[in-house]
């Protein structure tokens, strides 16, 4: 059990346990050819299989995409410079990069949430 002293909210361990259900999105500012998103959708879909994994290319939209507000009120700040984003139960928990596959480990099983500083990777694939 942990307290956040932000919010001082209490969180257990069955609050941070994968769980049936869970859904991660994955969106990228363009899919091209040195994007992650598609090998860390398919880790993400083995390691929990009860999951639904998406990824949303926004350089390429053709009908709606489901965006939560915190992330479309971060692009409208950061003009998309918070992309890529993962976003967990609609929650943001990692901008402007995607995580490494450990990290988006941590961030479902233990709640971290990742920013741009701590992802392991380029946060622009597109030059």
């Amino acid at each position: 059990m942990s307290i956040d002293a932000g919010t001082n909210a209490i969180t257990t361990p069955e609050d941070l346990a994968p769980r049936a259900g869970r859904t991660i999105d994955l969106y990228e500012p363009c899919l091209c050819d040195t994007s992650r998103a598609g090998a860390l959708a398919g880790f993400l879909e083995t390691r929990y299989p009860d999951a639904t994994v998406r990824i949303h290319d926004l350089g390429q939209v053709t009908g709606s995409v489901p965006m939560p507000p915190s992330l479309l009120r971060r692009i409208a700040e950061t003009a998309d410079a918070c992309l890529p984003a993962m976003v967990l139960d609609g929650d943001v928990v990692a901008e402007g990069a995607l995580p490494t596959f450990i990290q988006a480990v941590q961030v479902v099983e233990e709640g971290l949430t990742l920013d741009a500083n701590a992802c392991a990777c380029s946060p622009d694939c597109c030059g």
